[in-house]
């Protein structure tokens, strides 16, 4: 059989590429062969023999080409598919015409050195289903500007193996497929909406400067474990509502991202330093590290298990995005971690999940030493009445460690009302703030009784802010100290005097 070559396409498309595999379907197109001009790819003289490549051609670029070729295309022009063999110099397609491209797609190899493959200026449509690849590890980067065009003309695109930038903007109802080792980045904001399947290697969305996102409508899946990484700004928001399923990794590098669909897929989620992600949909069955200053996890939504890595990072419950208020509900936390660590904290009102957010586990705690940050809202000032749940633990395991420098019971000034730390609080294992209540005690009913030689006395009262409550006697208001004779930590409080005098006064205190 015979070994055939391809190249790359066109949309603006700027390429440069090397290292390939010849693809099967070519075998049964008609090769044409470049001559060795710059004449536009439209004219018969631009090509050894005279015949323009068609619909069932494959245009080849090979040692026929002995230096640097750059040529327009001339005309919307449609070819089977593009090798680029191994021309004596770099390969540059330019002008402002349609390329359409058929099932036999892009194939690059046998480049040398620094030589590439350039494809500018056009847009290209794809007429069937088709794979671009690129072996080795030189960069091939497709599309001069975000603004041009690769149409998918409802057909899926494949992009195998190699490194590779595309400028281009991805339309139409067609998906794309990342296939091999390497790293595919998307520059623009891509408008197709059909599956983004992530198979092997990294898709990386954006260019690092605030460009570049996927549609909505494109539900992000994987059949291998590929890695999904948002490049888009420290401190740009994206709201990203994809869903996502399978074993793709997930890989939050720059940028404030909020993800609202709800997604099932089970590979790790990594938030690199100085990047924010919030969670306003479901991802529950992942595992998410946060790793770096600032890299920060939030959201109002569900998510799996929380970690941090040796570079630390912060867990603040509510929207990073809107800046609204919310309930986080996550699996197991473990703030352990050799960086430094912090849970945030915002209150604005005193009802959790609506004027402060509020972190709700369904797992373990381990609080590892973490420092403890609250912010309040402007203009609010908390009162004593006020009771916060930061951490609300739903399962029946205690909380793990402490906040740094907040033992059990520590005081926490905020507005300048003076709150009790708690880590027993709820049903007996939530993160609280509250005022504390002033241990009181009064007496509801009372009632005396006798039985033989001796005289009972049974006291009813209401109790709040201790463990016992006394019943105390004193036989005048004058002289003497109170002493107590019976105690209970629950109504009634009962008292059996046997032969002493009951005669004075008695009262309910509490027990000290």
């Amino acid at each position: 059989m015979k070994k055939v070559r391809t190249t790359v396409i066109k949309a603006r498309l700027w390429v440069s590429i090397l290292g390939v595999v010849a693809l099967a379907s070519m075998a049964n197109a008609a090769d044409r062969i470049k001559a060795n001009n710059a004449d536009n790819l439209d004219q018969t003289s631009s090509w050894v023999g005279g015949a323009v490549p068609g619909a069932g051609d494959v245009a080849v670029w090979d040692a026929t080409v002995t230096a640097a070729s750059s040529t327009v295309l001339g005309s919307d022009l449609s070819w089977q598919g593009i090798r680029i063999a191994d021309p004596a110099g770099n390969v540059t397609i330019d002008g402002g015409n349609a390329l359409t491209l058929g099932s036999s797609g892009i194939v690059a190899s046998d480049l040398l050195g620094s030589r590439k493959f350039n494809l500018f200026n056009s847009k290209v449509v794809l007429a069937a289903d088709q794979e671009w690849r690129f072996n080795g590890w030189r960069l091939a980067a497709i599309g001069n500007s975000t603004t041009d065009e690769i149409d998918t003309a409802g057909h899926m695109l494949t992009i195998k193996d190699g490194n590779e930038i595309v400028k281009n903007k991805i339309t139409g109802t067609g998906g794309l497929t990342k296939r091999g080792a390497g790293q595919l980045q998307l520059w623009a904001t891509q408008t197709y909406t059909g599956t983004t399947d992530i198979q092997g290697g990294e898709l990386m969305v954006g260019n690092g400067y605030g460009g570049g996102r996927l549609h909505n409508d494109s539900i992000i899946t994987g059949s291998g474990a590929g890695t999904l990484t948002i490049n888009k700004k420290n401190g740009v928001g994206m709201v990203a509502n994809n869903v996502i399923t399978g074993p793709v990794n997930v890989h939050i590098k720059t940028g404030n991202i909020s993800f609202g669909g709800i997604s099932d897929y089970s590979g790790a989620t990594t938030i690199d330093a100085g990047a924010w992600l919030t969670v306003n949909g479901v991802a529950t069955n992942t595992v998410i590290t946060v790793n770096g200053a600032d890299a920060r996890i939030a959201g109002d939504g569900f998510v799996g298990a929380i970690g941090f890595g040796d570079d630390g990072g912060k867990l603040e419950p509510g929207n990073l995005i809107t800046g609204g208020y919310a309930t986080f509900d996550t699996g197991d936390v473990d703030m352990t971690s050799a960086g430094a660590v912090s849970l945030e904290i915002k209150l604005g009102g005193p009802t959790a999940g609506f004027d402060y957010n509020r972190l709700r586990v369904a797992g373990t705690v381990n609080l590892a030493d973490a420092d403890l940050n609250i912010s309040l809202a402007a203009g609010y000032t908390p009162d004593a009445t006020n009771t916060f749940i930061l951490v609300d633990n739903d399962e029946a395991d205690p909380i793990v460690g402490t906040f740094n420098g907040l033992p059990e019971g520590s005081t926490v000034t905020l507005g300048g009302v003076d709150f009790t730390l708690t880590y027993v609080g709820g049903d007996g294992n939530d993160v609280i703030l509250s005022v504390p209540i002033p241990p009181s005690v009064e007496i509801t009913s009372s009632d005396i009784a006798e039985d033989a030689d001796d005289l009972i006395i049974t006291v009813g009262f209401e109790g709040v802010g201790a463990d016992t409550f006394a019943l105390q006697f004193k036989d005048n208001l004058v002289l003497g100290e109170w002493s107590t004779v019976a105690t209970s930590p629950v109504s009634p409080v009962i008292y059996t005097n046997s032969g002493a005098s009951a005669a004075g006064f008695y009262r309910m205190a509490v027990e000290q």
